[in-house]
């Protein structure tokens, strides 16, 4: 185990002299919300690392450079290929069908 920080120890010192509920409540607040915070660091940490693996690197480089707006346009767009291609795949899966019975 690492030796506890200055600011650690400070806080301890702080904590101990606490007595008014308020502030007993507001550094609990602030303590789970940095927890929280460093969750979610991590979690946006994994992700990242995953959109750059093989398969997603190329599409990862442009999508990191849109706003909000032009990635749901683009979604839009995906989602609609998407279906053309999962369309084309079971006419295709239709026709295949429709021969071997005959």
């Amino acid at each position: 185990m690492e030796k506890p920080s200055e600011k650690y120890n400070k806080l301890l010192k702080i904590t101990k002299n606490l007595e008014i509920e308020e502030e007993v409540l507001c550094l609990e607040q602030v303590l789970r919300s940095n927890l929280e915070i460093m969750n979610l660091k991590d979690k946006i940490e994994r992700i990242e690392s995953s959109l750059a693996e093989r398969d997603k690197a190329m599409f990862y480089f442009f999508a990191m450079g849109l706003n909000g707006d032009e990635i749901n346009f683009v979604l839009e767009k995906v989602n609609a290929k998407k279906k053309r291609i999962e369309k084309q795949k079971e006419l295709e899966k239709q026709e295949k069908e429709s021969q071997d019975e005959k």
